[in-house]
């Protein structure tokens, strides 16, 4: 489930379907059912996006600040499928009897 917000802002359909599409990228790392938040706001002169990733009892977060809401949005996309890649990988390697790197 995606729940999109709106602050200081009008809600555009346009950015509503291209957070949409950016949250469904995610998807193939997963492979589970997760619920998505999506906070778009605006300060002043800057754009952001802040995704909020739960599932399993685990939860990434990606925030981004930029002078462009659909380059926030890639940003934060960005950071959550990193946190979310290194999250599998680590999982990965101790079900493999690997100890934890300092």
């Amino acid at each position: 489930m995606v729940n999109i917000t709106f602050r200081h802002m009008d809600a555009t359909e346009a950015l509503k379907s291209y957070a949409e599409e950016k949250i469904e990228k995610a998807r193939k790392y997963l492979q589970r059912n997760f619920d998505a938040q999506v906070i778009l706001s605006v300060e002043k002169h800057h754009q952001i996006a802040e995704i909020i990733i739960t599932w399993e009892g685990n939860t990434v977060v990606g925030t981004a600040r930029t002078d462009d809401m659909y380059a926030a949005l890639d940003e934060a996309i960005d950071k959550i499928e990193e946190q979310i890649r290194r999250s599998k990988e680590r999982r990965q390697s101790r079900a493999a009897g690997d100890s934890p790197k300092s």
